[in-house]
């Protein structure tokens, strides 16, 4: 069951990180910790960094730099435009499907 729900996860992170992007900028490690806040589950953060760089490739994040310090700066990321559209289709869709989802659950509980 957890592999399972670990592989339904990685196949929504776009989505997510989209999601996480929209509340805040945020840097790679802070998604990967609110990733495994939100659903207890950790990925790594070579997993984490393609997908950043192929979302900002589509110009759905974009990142730039910050410094923190006199020496270090850090790469944050924050959603552009296109990303919100991207963003609000998805959840447009995402409700739907839940609609038709609990209209199904309804009808098979009239069956039972």
């Amino acid at each position: 069951y957890i592999l399972r729900m670990k592989e339904f996860i990685r196949g929504m992170m776009d989505t997510i990180i989209l999601w996480l992007l929209f509340k805040k900028p945020m840097h790679g490690y802070e998604i990967l910790t609110k990733i495994k806040e939100l659903t207890g589950i950790k990925f790594s953060s070579g997993s984490i960094y393609p997908l950043l760089y192929k979302l900002e490739k589509l110009g759905l994040i974009k990142g730039y730099w910050k410094k923190v310090s006199e020496r270090q700066r850090i790469r944050l990321y924050k959603v552009t435009k296109k990303g919100m559209i991207v963003l609000k289709n998805i959840s447009e869709y995402l409700q739907l499907f839940f609609k038709d989802l609990a209209t199904f659950e309804k009808l098979n509980n009239m069956l039972i």
